[in-house]
């Protein structure tokens, strides 16, 4: 946790995150996608057009400069992404009105770092809070860490483990995070960053079109 803390005010301001937008990040959600997960985890464009369409859904887009190096896409928990703790589970039945799902999060292979995940669970935090969510769950792979570090850095809670979850051949855990222990900066602190990030872009795009 010391290293989060450290970290917390020295995101780089080549760093900016947009929320989704279907007709403008389609191509790059399925860019990032092919590059992140194996072809049997890939979701498909189908699978991003019918997810962005959801009246529930929120989701984020990671960018380093003008590149796009990540995203986060999910929505309101539901019988069809809680497996069936929706209705096993007292706690996510008493507070489901709070809680987010993360149906996917991708970060290019060569941009993952913790400073780099940091920023942008910070971000969507943000958004997210926005629509009172107070807790997030996901199904996090065990195999690259995923699931390990989200325990240890972020507090996350395993509601339940799966030796093959949806036939990947992976093992996978079942996570609730809560996020009202996700520190955020001040919103001054906020604003000085995003200023910031606002006239280092003007400046680059003065350089490029120079």
């Amino acid at each position: 946790m010391s290293l989060f803390k450290k970290n917390l005010y020295r995101y780089p301001l080549s760093l900016s995150l947009q929320v989704i937008n279907l007709d403008k990040h389609l191509q790059s959600l399925m860019s990032i996608e092919e590059q992140c997960f194996p072809a049997q985890m890939q979701d498909s464009r189908l699978d991003f057009e019918t997810s962005l369409k959801d009246e529930y859904s929120i989701g984020g887009i990671l960018y380093r400069d003008n590149k796009p190096i990540g995203y986060l896409l999910g929505s309101h928990i539901s019988e069809l992404n809680s497996e069936d703790i929706l209705t096993t589970n007292r706690f996510i039945q008493d507070h489901q009105d709070f809680i987010f799902y993360i149906d996917s999060i991708a970060i290019l292979p060569e941009e993952r770092s913790l400073i780099v995940f940091d920023f942008f669970l910070h971000e969507m935090h943000t958004i997210i809070h926005r629509f009172d969510y107070g807790y997030l769950t996901c199904h996090a792979r065990k195999r690259n860490g995923f699931s390990r570090m989200l325990q240890r850095r972020f507090g996350a809670v395993v509601l339940a483990s799966y030796v093959n979850w949806n036939e990947y051949n992976e093992p996978f855990d079942y996570l609730l995070i809560d996020i009202s222990k996700y520190p955020r900066h001040p919103r001054f602190v906020s604003f000085a960053f995003n200023m910031l990030q606002y006239l280092r872009n003007i400046v680059l795009r003065a350089g490029f079109s120079g």
